[in-house]
């Protein structure tokens, strides 16, 4: 393609590698290309384009006239992922209400193993959740969980040593009214939990062994 006036920029590095600055030259169609080119690691020999290039600066020099193009190359795009940073509704969906369920689900069947398996594993997932987000609007969450679960968490603890199925189901009344007192002091009071109406995990046998 040659058009008076015209400039086709055909970037292409004839040689990579040098430790320092190097020019170059490249005569096509009559126009003489000058290539400064500053090494990178990982460059390959006789590319048309290099993606990892910062810089690449070409004077084109024609007859009368001469014209100077600077072009700056992407970045290129970062190899690890994205850092995946849950919100309070993302753990309170996903870890917190499903072990609450679970909780119920073995203390009402008398399944003492796992009711206590069930209660250490939503202490811990309110313990996480103090880690992964120290404050919520205004509040610090370590001071939200101790004010509204430990109480109940501990009655629960201790209606499941004594394989006590009445007390159980008070403590989790308790700790239920708790999770809800959290949501109105915390502007979501159109959260209500409430003790589970039917079992939720039909691939999961609670029953006492």
């Amino acid at each position: 393609m040659r058009r008076r006036g015209t400039i086709l920029l055909k970037m292409r590095v004839i040689e990579i590698g040098c430790e320092t600055y190097r020019n170059y030259s490249e005569s096509k169609s009559g126009l003489v290309f000058q290539y400064a080119v500053p090494p990178f690691e990982g460059m390959a020999y006789g590319k048309d384009w290099i993606p990892q290039m910062k810089y690449l600066v070409l004077g084109a020099f024609l007859t009368g006239g001469a014209a100077l193009v600077a072009v700056s190359a992407a970045e290129p795009p970062s190899s690890e992922p994205p850092v995946y940073r849950p919100l309070t509704s993302d753990l309170m969906n996903e870890v917190i209400q499903p072990r609450h369920i679970k909780l119920w689900q073995a203390g009402k069947n008398a399944d003492w193993d796992y009711a206590e398996y069930a209660r250490r594993n939503l202490q811990g997932a309110f313990r996480r959740w103090s880690s992964a987000i120290p404050d919520y609007k205004g509040q610090k969450t370590a001071d939200l969980a101790e004010a509204f679960t430990a109480e109940p968490l501990a009655q629960l603890e201790a209606a499941i040593k004594a394989k006590d199925v009445a007390a159980f189901k008070t403590a989790y009344g308790t700790l239920t009214d708790g999770c809800n007192n959290c949501h109105q002091s915390t502007d979501h009071k159109m959260v209500v939990i409430k003790v589970p109406a039917a079992d939720a995990f039909p691939d999961q046998d609670f029953t006492a062994r």
